[in-house]
C-alpha cells in the first residue's frame, strides 16, 4: 500500500530512483533519519556517514526528481513534485 501522504510518496520515489543507492544503504539512511523526507532534508556531511559522497550529493540536491516526475507522468499518478 502506498504512503497516504503524496509528499512522502514523492520522497520515496526520489530516493529509490537514485542510481547507486541500494536497499542496504537506503535502509541505513531511513534508520538514521527516520523518514524519506528527512533523508532528503539532511545535510550532505551527515549523509556522507552512510553513503559515498556522490550519492550524498544527489540526495542533498533533492534526489532523482527528474526520474520521479517521469515515472509519475507515465503512471498517470500526478504527484506533487516541484522544480524543473
Amino acid at each position: 500500500m502506498p504512503p497516504a501522504d503524496p509528499n512522502e510518496f514523492d520522497a520515496w520515489l526520489c530516493l529509490t530512483l537514485i542510481s547507486g543507492l541500494g536497499n542496504a544503504a537506503l535502509r541505513k539512511l531511513l534508520l538514521a533519519f527516520g523518514a524519506p523526507d528527512r533523508v532528503l532534508a539532511a545535510r550532505r556531511a551527515d549523509l556522507q556517514r552512510f553513503v559515498a559522497d556522490d550519492i550524498a550529493a544527489q540526495i542533498a540536491d533533492g534526489g532523482n526528481t527528474v526520474g520521479a516526475r517521469q515515472a509519475l507522468r507515465g503512471s498517470g499518478a500526478g504527484g506533487g513534485l516541484r522544480g524543473p
